[in-house]
């Protein structure tokens, strides 16, 4: 009887998917191969976690990652490691990249020994090095993977709640955005380090970039001259499909092992213009919208991406600039309001809430921002001014800055709190009495 039922049971919810539209169904395949995706990448994360560490990570093509902490073994040689030093051989052992550095360290090799790692550089130059092989430490696979992966989950999440509650043009398209961005986070662990998955990686990310462009152009309402030219709408998947195509093809050695570099650079410039083009149409429709509405749901994705996005500029800058950081869980952590602010307008629930809740959470983050920088720079001061007398061990000195924190804190919290209020909150009375309006525009 209970094998009926659940026969029954499956039965009516294949029935139903087969009367879903098939842009609907198209989206929930997605859905579903992504959480699949969400499963194994955790698996090899783990398979990752339990094998040999030399203290360093290298790409698809062997050359180095910005990731580490000054402790690992890359940072303790003169001169240190870095790119665009690429990995060539293990004890005389060719290695092509990081999937075939993990298969072998795997195979061959166990925590507490030592190897001879040869790297060589773009101008021909080569060096070999003895390093401590050694136990991945938690703090560094929490980093790495573990809260991007947390994240991951969260956002995939918001996107499949969307898709569950709002069935439209909309919802799938941020449903996909949320499903692109997951993958993208979910798999930086697995591009450092098993490397069985890069090719997935570089089409989340080319996803991410053309969907938040696509999103820009209809949430919270389409821009007017698409109503004349529907199709302009899919324009931002050119560029995305082209970068693609490029990413995919110097992933790993052709044409040379570095030619991915300038690549993934224009990637990352995609990226960030994706994110500033979607901002500034929320800037447009917030001053020119006759839609409270459109307004409100404007004023909470921009306050969202202020406090998602502060963190992540100087990243992703410092790949464009060929300068890059370590993608480290703090940006992972602070990109999750992006798609929270995001999937809450977009379901328009209990908005004039939030619109408060997030006002606060800017002037918070800001002021953050500008204590820490502060603190950075006073201490950079005293050392310099005063090093002879006082250091950061003497009370007094920490008394001194303290005291100078205490000073301008509450000043400043005010002065960020009017800024804040006047950029993303307006009376509601004013709200009121606009008219009403479907469009964006």
């Amino acid at each position: 009887m209970e094998t009926t039922q659940k026969r029954l049971s499956v039965r009516r919810i294949l029935q139903h998917i087969q009367r879903l539209p098939p842009a609907r169904k198209l989206v929930l395949f997605l859905l579903l191969a992504g959480w699949g995706l969400m499963f194994l990448t955790h698996i090899l994360a783990w398979r990752q976690f339990q094998s040999p560490f030399p203290g360093f990570t290298v790409e698809p093509s062997g050359v180095l990652t910005p990731f580490g902490r000054s402790d690992w073994a890359r940072f303790q040689v003169e001169p240190p490691l870095a790119e665009p030093e690429r990995l060539v051989s293990v004890d005389g052992t060719p290695v092509s990249g990081n999937r075939a550095l993990t298969n072998l360290l795997r195979r061959a090799y166990a925590p507490g020994g030592e190897a001879f790692f040869t790297f060589e550089h773009p101008d021909g130059s080569a060096r070999t090095l003895l390093l401590p092989l050694i136990n991945w430490r938690f703090r560094d696979f929490a980093d790495i993977f573990l809260v991007p992966y947390l994240v991951s989950l969260v956002v995939m999440g918001l996107g499949t709640w969307v898709f569950w509650t709002r069935d439209d043009a909309t919802g799938y398209l941020f449903t996909c955005f949320s499903l692109a961005l997951g993958l993208t986070l979910s798999l930086i662990f697995d591009l450092t380090g098993s490397g069985i998955l890069p090719h997935l990686w570089i089409a989340a990310l080319t996803l991410t970039e053309a969907t938040l462009f696509h999103l820009g152009l209809l949430f919270p309402g389409p821009v007017r001259w698409l109503r004349r030219r529907p199709a302009l709408q899919y324009l931002p998947y050119a560029p995305g499909l082209l970068l693609l195509v490029a990413g995919e093809t110097t992933l790993t050695t052709w044409p040379s092992p570095w030619a991915f570099i300038p690549t993934w650079r224009l990637i990352y410039a995609f990226v960030g213009l994706s994110g500033l083009f979607f901002l500034a149409m929320q800037v447009y429709r917030l001053r020119r919208s006759l839609s409270a509405t459109v307004q409100q749901q404007s004023r909470i994705i921009l306050m969202g991406a202020t406090l998602a996005f502060s963190p992540t500029l100087f990243w992703f800058m410092s790949n464009v600039v060929g300068a890059p950081f370590a993608f480290g869980g703090l940006y992972a952590a602070f990109i999750v309001l992006f798609p929270l602010a995001a999937a809450h307008a977009i379901l328009r629930y209990r908005l004039a809430h939030t619109d408060a809740l997030l006002a606060r959470g800017v002037t918070y983050w800001l002021l953050t921002l500008i204590v820490i920088g502060a603190l950075f720079e006073l201490t950079n001061l005293l050392a310099q001014n005063f090093g002879d007398v006082l250091s950061l061990d003497d009370p007094f000195a920490l008394s001194l800055l303290v005291l100078a924190l205490v000073l301008i804190f509450n000043p400043l919290l005010a002065f960020l709190q009017r800024l804040t209020d006047r950029l993303f909150l307006r009376p509601q009375t004013e709200q009121e009495a606009e008219p009403q309006s479907p469009d964006g525009s």
